[in-house]
């Protein structure tokens, strides 16, 4: 048998999907608290489980959050998943967040101590697109039309 060797940390990597802009739709969504060793210890926000496909339709699962400290991630995602009304209302469930999909922008992170590389949410991706808006056509009136007749 022939093979090529791998680290440990090349086969872990090998897992992961490059830095890009991948599918996504959250497949889970639970409340939690930030730990004591945070930046803002106590602080509630939404730990996201979402799956992720690679342009080959490779399906991986990524975890991220969305914490209130990370302003533009959590408003870029409120706008992807059509809740915006959440969002300036100030509130946000996790139970709101499950089934959003959209474009999401993935970065590597390496491997620090005991934790190895993963994938990570940069941010959310708001599409430019807007569906365009009626407009009314302009409504033509003859010259010394004042009067209407019933």
């Amino acid at each position: 048998m022939k093979f090529t060797p791998k680290t440990e940390k090349d086969i872990n990597e090998s897992r992961l999907l490059p830095a890009g802009i991948y599918d996504f739709k959250i497949a889970d969504a639970v409340p939690k608290t930030s730990g004591p060793n945070s930046k803002n210890p106590g602080t509630p926000y939404i730990g996201l489980r979402m799956q992720v496909w690679s342009a080959e339709g490779a399906m991986r699962f990524v975890d991220g959050m969305l914490h209130p400290a990370m302003e533009a991630q959590l408003r870029h995602f409120c706008e992807v998943g059509g809740l915006m009304e959440h969002y300036d209302a100030g509130t946000l469930q996790a139970e709101n967040c499950v089934g959003v999909a959209g474009k999401v922008k993935l970065r590597m992170r390496e491997a620090e101590g005991n934790f190895g590389a993963k994938n990570e949410v940069q941010d959310f991706v708001v599409s430019k697109d807007k569906p365009a808006k009626a407009t009314p056509a302009p409504v033509k009136v003859a010259a010394n039309e004042d009067d209407v007749t019933f």
